[in-house]
């Protein structure tokens, strides 16, 4: 378990500070956890903060597709 973590009112995106709301902590698996925000008045995206402890990692993922830039 984490220290508590202040959580954001506001987020720069694209230069720009954006509101945001909290929604809830997700835990993920041990030592992995996801704090989910809203963009205030902006239902067409969201926000995520991933917080990994120490030794730990995110669960892995197989990616089935996608454009490779080089």
């Amino acid at each position: 378990m984490r220290k508590a973590v202040q959580k954001l009112s506001k987020f720069e995106f694209c230069g720009q500070d954006k509101r945001v709301s909290f929604v809830e902590t997700l835990h993920v698996k041990a030592g992995v956890e996801c704090d989910v925000y809203t963009f205030d008045g902006d239902s067409s995206q969201d926000l995520a903060v991933v917080h990994i402890a120490k030794g730990c990692k995110t669960p892995l993922q197989k990616v089935l597709q996608g454009e490779n830039d080089g």
